[in-house]
């Protein structure tokens, strides 16, 4: 570790919460600046339903997982599929840019194939200032605060997350590291890149999909994902981290993939 902050890897080794059993396996994706750990309230529902396992990594750069060298999208969908190659029956879950990592892993194409996959609160297009303007913040480096609360401050910021969590929440915590210069988000900065408008990975799925957004969620508005996908299901009075404030909303759209599901069985 290097002036506080991780050394980059190529091969980055990734912090993974799971929990309950079965043979269906659900596997939650984050989205941008935030952690495995948002899942928390949907997994104790899996787990109370008996449903099946789940699993919720932080990806590669964010939370407790290794920091590394790039931050591809297909270098960061491959990355979980090692914790899910054996599942007998995979639904994959993905919050905006884990979004766009559910969409290609129901592609196909990096040898799994889920059954079906749910995308939340994702974000069809980027405008020139709006990614002009995610870059810059990406090209500066890690902001040292002097104590934990203004850290956690930021990061509830960064992540969307203020206003619907505890500074003092483990939802929180994960989010931000301690390190000689005192407290920082745990989040590469470099890998705040957005990954990049849906639509071309929305092209590439070959399973039953679900989408949908919360009615107050100005980052994914319900519009443009119409455009995208007519049946986008709009959560009323959920914001952009929808699976923090309405997870059994959440959870009622696995009904409506099981039924696209059992359409084409």
């Amino acid at each position: 570790m290097a002036n506080g902050f991780p050394e980059r890897t190529q091969a980055p080794r990734l912090h993974v919460d799971q929990g309950g059993s079965g043979d269906t396996v659900y596997l939650l994706v984050h989205g941008l600046s935030t952690t495995g750990a948002v899942w928390r309230d949907l997994a104790k529902i899996i787990e109370d339903m008996g449903a099946g396992r789940w699993i919720a990594p932080d990806l590669r750069g964010q939370g407790s997982s290794d920091w590394a060298l790039s931050y591809g999208m297909g270098e960061q969908t491959m990355d979980v599929v090692p914790l899910v190659r054996d599942a007998e029956r995979l639904i994959v879950i993905g919050h905006s840019k884990g979004g766009l990592v559910a969409m290609l892993l129901g592609s196909g194409w990096f040898g799994v194939n889920p059954a079906g996959v749910i995308v939340l609160g994702c974000k069809t297009t980027f405008t020139d200032e709006q990614f002009a303007r995610v870059m810059a913040y990406a090209e500066k480096p890690a902001r040292w605060f002097d104590s934990f609360d203004d850290a956690a401050e930021r990061y509830m910021k960064a992540s969307g997350l203020i206003g619907l969590v505890d500074p003092d929440d483990p939802r929180t915590a994960r989010g931000v590291a301690e390190g000689p210069g005192g407290f920082r988000l745990a989040a590469d900065p470099i890998c705040t890149v957005p990954g990049g408008d849906a639509a071309p990975y929305y092209g590439t799925v070959r399973c039953p999909v679900v989408m949908a957004t919360g009615s107050e969620d100005h980052i994914a508005p319900s519009e443009p994902m119409f455009d995208l996908h007519p049946e986008t299901v709009v959560i009323e009075g959920a914001p952009h981290n929808v699976h923090v404030t309405h997870p059994k909303e959440v959870w009622n759209l696995v009904g409506r993939l099981e039924e696209k599901i059992k359409m084409i069985n």
